[in-house]
């Protein structure tokens, strides 16, 4: 039954039924927000980047020089001498197509080979990891380039990249 002097059941009814658009717009909105949270992200140094443009995560170079005596941390400033070789570790937050270079050209993988990568810690060589020493290292610092990128393409704008600097000596 009605409450006195109220709308009568089938009039509060027939109301409900023509509201559902608030409904509808709640659900459109969340759906909106949902998109614009999925295409906004917070890069590392605090700015906002909004969608394709957004990196595909974060990426840290290091490296740790094997000698005669075994690995130990590069200090800086300091020379590497003929004995010496580096191996490269580099940490990803996402996975991708990782890459290190120098100016030189590749450092790991080969050419034509892809080191395809999920988020972690890596280094050349896997659970074997391999050293390197450049070629025919000329005395001085040489600057070397973790690239992470989502596809093979190294010029494509949401790479993101770290690098160290080793100096060689004679």
């Amino acid at each position: 039954p009605a409450p006195r002097g109220g709308p009568g059941a089938a009039h509060v009814l027939a109301r409900a039924r023509r509201r559902r658009w608030p409904v509808v717009a709640a659900g459109l909105t969340a759906a909106a927000a949902a998109c614009a949270a999925l295409a906004l992200r917070v890069a590392s140094d605090g700015t906002h980047l909004r969608g394709v443009e957004a990196p595909v995560g974060d990426v840290h170079l290091s490296v740790v020089v094997e000698r005669p005596g075994g690995l130990t941390a590069l200090t800086p400033g300091e020379a590497l001498g003929a004995d010496a070789q580096v191996v490269f570790r580099v940490q990803t937050s996402a996975g991708g197509h990782l890459v290190v270079s120098s100016g030189e050209g590749r450092v790991w993988p080969p050419d034509g080979q892809a080191w395809i990568v999920d988020a972690g810690v890596h280094v050349p060589g896997g659970a074997s990891p391999l050293a390197y020493r450049p070629d025919a290292p000329s005395p001085g610092p040489i600057r070397y380039e973790a690239s992470l990128c989502p596809g093979a393409d190294p010029a494509d704008p949401r790479c993101v990249r770290d690098a160290v600097t080793v100096r060689w000596g004679p």
